[in-house]
């Protein structure tokens, strides 16, 4: 396993275990206001749901992620390896042999593939906020009036 990857799986049990804190402080602060059960239960319905979407988009974020660090990681090792023996021409790195070259370009097509994954889930994220947001927004009855679009009215 590479440096990137273990770095992400280390990641992935904190991050729930700090969501789950979290939504355990939700919900008893939540009881305290002493609503009605339905809405108690309609309210914490939207926490768990909304917690199960973003750590979902997270975990896929940290592959991604990991995905491109990794070959990020092959890029630069080869670089270091073979520093010395190939060159740069015009932007363009130049080795003296085909399966070199080869190698090179096939990592660095992975990490092009993987930020362009990273740029997609990123709008996903983005386009999860603002679906929660008018979600919360209905729940509270001012979704029904009002609508925002990225963040203004």
């Amino acid at each position: 396993m590479h440096f990137a990857e273990s770095n992400a799986a280390a990641f992935e049990p904190g991050y729930t275990a700090l969501i789950k804190a979290e939504r355990d402080a939700v919900e008893n602060d939540a009881r305290s206001l002493k609503v009605g059960n339905n809405t108690f239960a309609k309210f914490m319905a939207m926490i768990d749901e909304q917690d199960a979407e973003m750590m979902a988009l997270t975990s896929r974020l940290l592959e991604a992620r990991a995905e491109y660090y990794s070959a990020y990681e092959k890029c630069a090792a080869l670089l270091v390896r073979e520093f010395g023996i190939y060159k740069v021409d015009n932007g363009q790195f130049v080795f003296p042999f085909q399966y070199t070259a080869d190698s090179y370009n096939r990592a660095a097509a992975a990490m092009t593939a993987a930020a362009s994954r990273l740029a997609e889930l990123e709008g996903e994220r983005a386009a999860l906020r603002r679906s929660q947001l008018n979600r919360w927004k209905t729940f509270t009855g001012r979704g029904r009036h009002e609508r925002i679009v990225d963040g203004e009215r």
